[in-house]
């Protein structure tokens, strides 16, 4: 993978198939730093046709607390129990109302996702809202947004999670994640919190902490090593 140059999105899409199982992505920044253009990009890579490239066929279902990430699809939800997955719907929408914020709720949606029959990507484009699964909550059935981001490797549930304070999101969900996007983030605990999980420095030894290192539209990148041939986060920019 070429560290200077255009690229094609899918060389930074996490796979749905891969030799990881299904991956998981951590897209993180301020508002208006590009953080939702480049999720949308990215969300392009996947498809449900037969000939799709199957490191990419899948469907998407955007989880999308605030109403804020528009994207096309084939169908919106607000409530859990209103949510039907359909290997024929390539994207779903769900903009769930305030009643359905609580912990027991959430993790219904994970449990449908979780054991959903067909492979999935999950796009959750503000992760903090799943605050009350975080944690030691119990639930009869176990946490489902856990079982989601571990055991869901094996079938083929991918996720990219979507922050703009990475600093509330638990280190072992962001740990989960072998794709890296981090656009500028102003307050230093947020830096300090990512630096401490893709490394100080990048491949042109820039501190990750530091903010001036970044500008409009730029972010740190990072993939799996095996894919990318990259150890340290290198330095990406949108190109609008």
């Amino acid at each position: 993978m070429p560290v200077e140059g255009f690229l094609n999105i899918s060389a930074i899409a996490p796979r749905i198939e891969g030799p990881r199982g299904a991956d998981r992505g951590f897209i993180a920044g301020r508002s208006g730093a590009g953080k939702s253009f480049l999720a949308r990009r990215i969300l392009t890579t996947y498809g449900i046709s037969e000939n799709w490239p199957k490191e990419f066929r899948g469907n998407v279902f955007i989880i999308d607390p605030n109403g804020n990430f528009d994207y096309p699809n084939e169908g919106e939800f607000d409530t859990v129990e209103e949510v039907k997955l359909d290997r024929k719907a390539r994207t779903l929408r769900y903009i769930p109302n305030h009643d359905q914020l609580d912990a027991l709720h959430w993790n219904a949606l994970w449990e449908k996702l979780f054991l959903c029959r067909f492979p999935l990507l999950t796009y959750v484009d503000e992760t903090r809202a799943m605050e009350p699964l975080f944690g030691r909550v119990r639930f009869e059935r176990g946490n489902f947004f856990t079982a989601y981001l571990t055991r869901g490797r094996a079938l083929g549930k991918s996720a990219i999670m979507g922050a703009q304070r990475p600093v509330t999101i638990p280190r072992d969900i962001i740990g989960q994640a072998e794709w890296f996007y981090v656009f500028d983030l102003p307050l230093e605990d947020d830096r300090t919190t990512i630096a401490g999980t893709i490394g100080e420095f990048s491949v042109d030894g820039e501190r990750i902490r530091d903010r001036k290192n970044l500008k409009r539209y730029e972010f740190w990148f990072k993939g799996p090593e095996d894919e990318t041939g990259i150890i340290d986060p290198v330095k990406a920019q949108i190109i609008r």
